[in-house]
């Protein structure tokens, strides 16, 4: 299974602190740039697993995942009903076939990322909606009206950017309401459930930073108003337009064209404009990912592509099941089994080698938490990584309580502390982890050196793991192997193209000390 940092870093890890009381927080967590409610479900789950004593590593490890799978098969059967009552009726299941054989979705929707609930609300609101042409029915309709707009504003409380598709949507309903007070009532609705939902919101978070405090606010000043999120990658303004959304949807993208080309009704083309206006929204932050596009695609364009495929004779049909299946298979299997499966195999034999009685401190050097922690293993010993906060943190107030700060690591670390402790290091590294992997090899060596005037003298792991192309650095391999560590498991990670255009593998290592 491939594994992607934030997909724990995000849900699972802080719902593991949150309810055994141990773990570790990034500097999103410690600096408050997100909300605890997409963590509550997994809290939740952790919760009940720990009441009827089932809290195991293996089953605490998959939980997470086995979820968001219940979650994506809802919200596909959300595509299929909002692709019968908005788009094309009879189109439902072609839309869930579309969404079964498209690779991103295999790849991205299982994932326990804040853009998988966010795709996952939307198109539940979008599925509880009642279409425009009922709303002359107010009051049979009311309810659904605010069920949906309910669903959406959760939708804005897990990820605020679901505003860039939510506004146009509900902007386009009004407008194509039966009535003046159909359009009314719509926006009340939404009105009256954000404002819940935003008090809700406000209370979670105040339970769980320990002080009252904003999030989303949080959230958009450093992301979008400061750019401390372009770090992490920037890409060109056309990012999105000419390379994300034509990978991601891959052989769909005719059916796409063709089903918006058949849409009839301004309300049947609004899922479109959304789409259109929230990658154009997208496009002006510097910082973009590919699985930002997921809420774009799942429930909104592949609707079209359900809709194009439920139009098409019989015997293109099958042509079309054909060639989605083929086009889709090979990209599905090597994403879905290896590709980049490397940190969730390695804390399995860490899980292992625990229940062995041989793992008592893991260290992992690792990039940007690249390696999952505490939830994968479930066991209160010393594990400790490489902190990776972003720069500009400064713009944020104060971390909002001293818990919080205890339960992390990542604080802002002054560039005059960073250069005192890795002297060997590129200038201008903006964190811990940049520095130690701009020079490695001292940067080893000074982290494992036995000090004598240290009483006792600082324990040494009993694991580490590294990415090979460190081990390969002849003063890592020297410093480790002089320490008793030798290498234990080597894990796939990914294919990667070398110099020359020959294709490489690279693989993350698990080291075991051997001399005690």
């Amino acid at each position: 299974m491939q594994h992607d940092p934030d997909e724990n870093w995000q849900a699972g890890e802080v719902a593991h602190q949150l309810v055994f009381g141990y773990g570790i927080l990034t500097w999103e967590w410690i600096y408050a740039v997100r909300s605890y409610m997409h963590v509550l479900p997994f809290a939740a789950l952790f919760r009940m697993l720990k009441a009827v004593g089932l809290d195991t590593p293996d089953v605490i490890a998959h939980t997470p995942r086995l979820f968001q799978a219940a979650v994506l098969a809802g919200s596909d059967i959300a595509l299929g009903v909002l692709t019968e009552r908005h788009i094309c009726p009879g189109a439902g299941l072609d839309a869930i076939l579309c969404s079964s054989t498209s690779w991103f979705i295999w790849y991205c929707g299982v994932r326990t990322y804040s853009s998988c609930a966010e795709a996952a609300l939307v198109g539940a609101a979008l599925t509880l909606a009642p279409p425009p042409s009922d709303t002359a029915r107010v009051r049979l309709v009311s309810g659904r009206l605010l069920a949906a707009s309910s669903v959406g504003a959760l939708a804005l409380a897990v990820r605020p950017t679901a505003a860039i598709i939510l506004l146009p949507l509900l902007a386009t309903y009004a407008a194509t309401c039966t009535s003046r007070l159909a359009a009314a009532s719509a926006l009340t609705m939404a009105l009256v459930a954000c404002t819940v939902v935003a008090a809700l919101t406000l209370v979670v978070d105040r339970l769980c930073y320990g002080r009252w405090l904003f999030a989303a606010a949080r959230f958009v000043k450093f992301n979008l108003l400061t750019g401390g999120s372009a770090y992490y990658g920037t890409h060109p303004w056309h990012w999105y337009l000419s390379a994300a959304l034509p990978a991601a949807l891959g052989a769909h993208a005719p059916l796409v064209l063709l089903g918006l080309w058949r849409a009839r009704g301004r309300w049947a083309r609004a899922p479109a404009w959304a789409a259109a206006t929230a990658l154009g929204a997208l496009s002006l932050a510097p910082h973009k990912e590919l699985r930002f596009v997921l809420p774009l695609l799942h429930p909104l364009l592949l609707a079209y592509a359900g809709s194009a495929l439920h139009a098409a004779p019989p015997s293109q049909r099958r042509w079309w099941i054909l060639g989605l299946t083929i086009f889709n298979a090979l990209p599905i299997i090597y994403l879905s089994a290896w590709h980049q499966s490397a940190p969730i195999a390695l804390m399995a034999e860490a899980r292992a080698e625990l229940g062995a009685g041989r793992l008592g401190h893991l260290d992992l050097l690792t990039r940007c938490h690249q390696t999952p922690a505490y939830v994968q293993l479930h066991a209160p010993i010393p594990l400790s990584m490489l902190p990776c906060p972003p720069p500009g943190l400064e713009v944020l107030p104060t971390p909002p309580s001293s818990a919080m700060l205890n339960a992390g690591f990542e604080r802002a670390v002054p560039s005059s502390v960073l250069r005192r402790r890795y002297p060997s290091s590129a200038p201008g590294c903006a964190n811990e982890c940049d520095c130690f992997l701009s020079a490695p090899g001292p940067a080893v060596a000074a982290r494992y050196r036995q000090r004598w005037w240290h009483r006792p003298a600082r324990p040494l792991p009993t694991h580490v793991a590294l990415f090979d192309e460190m081990y390969a650095v002849p003063e890592v391999r020297a410093t480790l192997e002089r320490l008793g560590f030798a290498v234990h498991r080597a894990f796939f990670h990914e294919l990667i193209w070398r110099e020359g255009g020959h294709v490489g593998v690279r693989r993350l290592l698990l080291l075991r000390r051997v001399l005690q």
